[in-house]
């Protein structure tokens, strides 16, 4: 504690934790609490140090890319509220100087529509993860490796949402613009899209058409 620097508020929580706990559980309970909270203010506190050193932050791109790798950051802590704040405020300013027509606007969406997912949320998380893929199919073109991505990804959101024989629909796509892509026809991608295809199919019921997909 003491080498931690840590404020006597902090110590007191600590100390009672150890005495008036259950011990160590309660003492590692009470500083990962602590150490959550931390991180989640010194992050806070980086974003504004840094919309502060911006001429025009509501209208810069670079601020905008900060803010979508700090939403990933949050992201992979956990912090699903604190990325999707973070995600949309991107999106906005992307928006706004970008327009929709471009592949960070895209990238955001499907940002979003990943974190929707964590939390939950699978009807928002399906409409921005297909907002990515329109974008993609308009800019990128249908046969392209993000496009494909999009199309995988937009599957297994509706799957999760039980929306199958459109699920299935759009990893059916998605191999498609793989096989196009790949002349290897064992490219890991390729390989990822057939698995897609099984689970749908199992999901479905269809368990000889899902082993087939499983043994391709």
């Amino acid at each position: 504690i003491e080498k931690a620097s840590a404020s006597p508020a902090d110590k007191d929580l600590i100390m009672k934790a150890v005495y008036e706990g259950p011990g160590a559980h309660a003492l590692n309970v009470a500083i990962n609490d602590l150490l959550i909270e931390w991180s989640k203010t010194a992050i806070l506190d980086v974003i504004s140090v840094r919309e502060k050193a911006s001429v025009d932050a509501s209208a810069d791109v670079d601020f905008a890319q900060f803010l979508c790798k700090v939403g990933l950051l949050f992201w992979k802590q956990g912090f699903y509220d604190h990325a999707l704040e973070q995600q949309w405020r991107a999106l906005e300013i992307q928006i706004s100087v970008l327009g929709d027509a471009n592949e960070q606007t895209a990238q955001t969406y499907n940002d979003i529509g990943m974190t929707f997912s964590n939390l939950n949320r699978q009807k928002e998380a399906v409409e921005n993860c297909k907002k990515a893929l329109e974008i993609r199919r308009e800019i990128l073109g249908e046969v392209h490796k993000h496009t494909a991505e999009s199309y995988s990804t937009v599957a297994m959101r509706l799957k999760t949402l039980g929306e199958l024989d459109e699920a299935l629909e759009m990893v059916m796509k998605a191999l498609d613009v793989r096989q196009k892509l790949y002349e290897n026809k064992d490219h890991a991608d390729i390989c990822r899209s057939l698995i897609t295809v099984g689970r749908i199919l199992a999901a479905k019921g269809q368990h000889d058409e899902a082993l087939e997909h499983f043994r391709k």
